[in-house]
């Protein structure tokens, strides 16, 4: 296999999220670019200089029933519920590469973040807990995976060994509360929407007019969605998003990609 140098993993992702764009207008789907790739796009017109991955969410409704497409290969979606990841949210990959996170046990194939968006509570305090509950899921998530567990992983792991009970297992778990947790309330219902089952807190929380229309955005000079009040939304998660952050905070994800 060949490792792939940072320019050609960003190309590899461009590749991917071109499939998954061209996959979702074909099915008449939603999506729009979000988070660090949003700001991205936003701020740098494309990745920002020191990132390394591609984030997007659908729509709930649109989230489930891209579960059910067959992408036309090398890509393919992953997902909890159809054994090819562990994870409460999809993962587009290109199955003819390989990759691994610094902080990440596991290999994978390259991949972008398919995030949904779903229905969130009016009130504040419901809306607060509802992030809680699901952050601490997160934890169990990557139980096992991460190279630091934390006390409670090196008590868990061996008694789970003894007790035949893969980390995955607890991984596909936790995933799979994660993901019904996030739709306790029907999407159709209510004013406001964000993401939850790997949100970035409760005030991602928005009005519904605000996710639900979409505008076009320059992203590695390439066209994409994006939420039409982006700067609402980039400012609840950044504050002054204008402004880079101080270089201690300027963090990647350590990826490295071999092609096979």
């Amino acid at each position: 296999m060949r490792e792939l140098s940072g320019e050609e993993i960003r190309q590899k992702q461009i590749e991917i999220l071109d499939a998954f764009v061209d996959t979702c207008e074909k099915n008449g789907l939603q999506y729009y670019l979000c988070g660090g790739t949003l700001l991205g796009a936003i701020r740098h017109k494309g990745f920002i200089p020191w990132d390394d991955d591609i984030d997007v969410f659908m729509p709930r409704p649109d989230f489930e029933k891209i579960q059910n497409v067959v992408m036309e290969a090398p890509f393919e979606i992953q997902f909890y519920k159809n054994g090819k990841s562990h994870k409460p949210f999809l993962k587009v990959v290109n199955a003819n590469t390989e990759a691994c996170e610094k902080n990440n046990r596991s290999r994978t194939a390259l991949w972008i973040d398919v995030f949904a968006i779903d229905s969130l509570f009016e009130n504040n305090f419901l809306n607060r807990l509802h992030y809680k509950v699901t952050l601490f899921l997160r934890k169990g998530v990557y139980f096992g995976f991460r190279p630091r567990t934390g006390l409670f992983g090196k008590i868990a792991l061996p008694i789970l060994k003894v007790l035949h009970i893969s980390p995955e297992r607890v991984n596909d778990f936790a995933s799979a509360c994660i993901d019904r947790i996030s739709k306790i309330r029907r999407y159709e219902k209510g004013r406001y929407l964000g993401g939850i089952n790997w949100g970035y807190g409760p005030h991602e929380r928005m009005d519904r007019a605000d996710l639900e229309s979409a505008v076009k955005v320059e992203f590695e000079g390439k066209m994409y969605n994006a939420p039409v009040a982006y700067d609402k939304y980039l400012h609840n998660l950044y504050g002054d998003y204008m402004q880079l952050p101080p270089e201690e905070k300027r963090r990647t994800h350590g990826l490295l990609v071999w092609e096979k």
